[in-house]
């Protein structure tokens, strides 16, 4: 599923960055764009699932909160995991700003990769606006947005030690009950703490992050094998298989069922 929200430029109120579409896919299956040169910027940030970004013979595989930057000019090409395709939103902008802008958020056609989940509901209300053709001043301050929270700096060196032990203790121990308390505990921290660190590096809190991790894996299994949905919910946390059609049903706007019928 491919939308597009066109933006029409107005030079009388901003003469350095203009907005020219914001867009959002959910793919089905392996879909690529093949080689080629964009005459604007377009920042992608991906929401779920999988893919694979590539760009002066480098390869990237992003996941949920990964984004990236095609410059103008760049040869580059991108494309949905097989095993579990991603869903992803993305803004093109162009101007003669555009490139001060992306460089201060650390940014560039060597360095085209960022992670910052924080900025997907910025990104899903671009999305919102351009299809409700609302004002441009309010879609360039969620641009701004976007890219001053790119700039930020993410947890401290001892910080992002107690995330990176947290996030592997908790990928490891999924498919268990969790507690937000006994991963503090795991990584040596309090559960406050714990909480500040999620929220700024991924924009999202210790169980907002579990439980879109769980319904990531419970994604793959339902691609890659023949399980049931209520093994599929016991094999990822998620409890039964009533909750796991809710979940998705939140997430991805449609069942397990009709989403593995899609493949």
């Amino acid at each position: 599923m491919y939308q597009l929200s066109l933006i029409p430029l107005n030079d009388s109120l901003f003469s350095g960055i203009h907005l020219t579409n914001c867009g959002h896919q959910r793919c089905t299956g392996p879909y690529e764009t093949r080689p080629g040169i964009r005459s604007h910027f377009s920042l992608h940030l991906v929401a779920g699932g999988q893919g694979y970004f590539r760009s002066q013979g480098k390869e990237w595989r992003l996941r949920p909160g990964d984004g990236f930057l095609i410059w103008p000019g760049e040869v580059i090409s991108y494309q949905a995991s097989e095993e579990c395709p991603w869903e992803y939103y993305f803004i093109t902008f162009l101007g003669p700003d555009a490139s001060s802008l992306a460089m201060n958020a650390g940014l560039s056609p060597e360095n085209p990769i960022f992670y910052h989940a924080a900025i997907l509901e910025n990104m899903k209300r671009l999305f919102q606006l351009g299809n409700e053709k609302q004002s441009l001043l309010p879609m360039h301050a969620l641009l701004l947005e976007c890219f001053s929270a790119l700039s930020s700096p993410l947890p401290s060196a001892a910080g992002g030690e107690y995330l990176k032990n947290a996030l592997n203790y908790l990928q490891q121990n999924y498919a268990y009950p969790l507690e937000v308390g006994e991963i503090a505990r795991q990584v040596g921290v309090d559960r406050t703490y714990l909480f500040r660190l999620f929220k700024q590096a991924t924009g999202q809190s210790p169980q907002m992050y579990l439980r879109f991790y769980r319904l990531q894996k419970a994604r793959e299994l339902l691609f890659t094998t023949r399980l049931t949905l209520d093994e599929i919910a016991a094999s990822t946390g998620l409890g039964s298989a009533a909750h796991l059609s809710k979940a998705f049903r939140s997430q991805y706007g449609c069942t397990p069922g009709a989403l593995r019928k899609k493949k």
